[in-house]
């Protein structure tokens, strides 16, 4: 139980404390976008790996970079929700439910890859 209570407020501050992060910079983030795609597809990589061994320590890692991973990828959805004029990437009137959609999704994943981090039996 006291895991759970730690995921859930690893969560809450970390996605406030990125949310904010957001509010306050004037950094456009579209640019890492290639990068979080060749990270996307180590992870999968790895996650393959991981189906045919059973590695503790390999998941624990692969659960903390998962949730840095998500983290960036909320920060880049977040700045395209709220960003200004001359962007690259940003969501019109109409793509703003499915904006919202995917940062609840964002929480719903770094929550269980906070809780991989725990499950891995170290």
């Amino acid at each position: 139980m006291p895991w759970l209570t730690i995921a859930v407020g690893c969560c809450v501050v970390g996605l406030s404390g990125l949310a904010t992060f957001v509010l306050m910079t004037g950094s456009d983030f579209t640019s890492i976008t290639p990068y979080l795609f060749a990270t996307c597809f180590g992870m999968a990589v790895l996650g393959v790996v991981l189906i045919f061994t059973d590695s503790d320590p390999i998941q624990a890692v692969l659960g903390g970079v998962l949730a840095t991973l998500v983290s960036l990828f909320s920060v880049y959805e977040a700045k395209a929700m709220v960003s200004g004029q001359h962007r690259k990437c940003q969501f019109s009137i109409d793509d703003f439910v499915f904006g919202v959609a995917s940062l609840h999704l964002d929480v719903v994943n770094m929550f269980t890859d906070l809780l991989g981090i725990r499950d891995s039996r170290l």
